[in-house]
């Protein structure tokens, strides 16, 4: 009887294939990372690096939203910054400033992967009397 849930749940959830190139692959979840941070996530299920054409397969990345999606690109950056070691090169690669790399990294150490999602820059509407 569970073979058969395992089965049903590997049809709703098929592999895919990303291809890694110079150590790098783009995740469906957090954008283009270095393949060390694909070692961490639980949408991974292999690496294959033994071949010629080097690839990871993943469940696929399903967000809730588009908030969330920018949310898991951002962490994505941050995680980047953190395996390569240095937040010059990691914001170069991703093309962000560093101001607005410390911007996400402040937002993240405050409020966790919330703190990373999309909020308008409109300010608050003042209602004069």
């Amino acid at each position: 009887m569970s073979a058969n849930y395992e089965s049903a749940k590997q049809d709703l959830n098929p592999v895919k294939r990303y291809r890694v190139l110079r150590g790098h692959v783009d995740c469906p979840a957090r954008g283009r990372i270095d393949v060390e941070v694909c070692f961490y996530c639980p949408l991974l299920e292999s690496i294959d690096m033994d071949s010629p054409v080097k690839s990871i397969h993943c469940r696929p990345f399903e967000p809730e939203s588009d908030a969330e999606r920018l949310a898991y690109e951002r962490l994505g950056i941050l995680q980047l910054a953190d395996t390569l070691g240095n937040v010059s090169e990691a914001c170069r690669e991703r093309g962000i400033s560093r101001r607005v790399f410390y911007l996400y990294k402040h937002a993240f150490e405050e409020h966790g992967l919330e703190g990373l999602m999309f909020r308008s820059r409109r300010g608050r509407r003042q209602y004069h009397k």
